[in-house]
C-alpha cells in the first residue's frame, strides 16, 4: 500500500500539472532522498535539515517546462 500510495500522488502530480498549464502555478513530487529518521533509519544520506535546505533551492529555480515532472533532492529527474 506504501508503493501505490506513491504512485497515486506522481499521478496527481501529472494531472494537476496539466489542468494548471499556463496559469503560472507550477506542480511537482520533490523526492526528499533517503533521509534519517525513525522510518528511514539511521544510515539514511542525509538529515532532515539537509534535505530540506536542498530541496527548498530546487523549489526556488523550478521553471515552467519543469511542471509535472518528479525529482530528486540531488535535482534528478526521476522516472516513474
Amino acid at each position: 500500500t506504501y508503493r501505490v500510495s506513491k504512485v497515486a500522488l506522481n499521478a496527481v502530480t501529472r494531472v494537476l500539472a496539466l489542468e494548471l498549464e499556463g496559469s503560472g502555478i507550477l506542480v511537482n513530487s520533490l523526492s526528499p532522498g533517503w533521509v534519517r529518521t525513525d522510518m528511514g533509519g539511521p544510515d539514511g544520506d542525509v538529515s532532515a535539515d539537509e534535505s530540506a535546505v536542498v530541496l527548498r533551492a530546487i523549489f526556488e529555480n523550478l521553471s515552467p517546462a519543469d511542471t509535472g515532472k518528479y525529482i530528486n533532492y540531488t535535482g534528478e529527474d526521476l522516472p516513474w
